[in-house]
């Protein structure tokens, strides 16, 4: 489980994952690293299965589409 959702109250960005949710999360950095390349990960709503509908913050605004960049 991997989700990115934006905390209305603080205005932050937060991102909830579990040990698998990690696990893929560190390779796309990895993998972005490497080849010096960018990544975009996506709920199933936006055609991705990388990313988890299910919000876990009960007043957070889910993100559909995080992009990883390695610059």
């Amino acid at each position: 489980m991997l989700t990115v959702e934006l905390n209305k109250k603080g205005e932050a960005v937060e991102i909830f994952f579990d040990e698998a949710g990690a696990e893929l999360l560190k390779r796309y950095i990895d993998d972005a690293l490497k080849h010096r390349d960018h990544y975009h990960l996506m709920t199933p709503e936006w055609a991705g299965s990388e990313l988890s509908s299910d919000r876990q913050g009960l007043e957070n605004e889910l993100i559909h589409h995080l992009r990883v960049a390695c610059i």
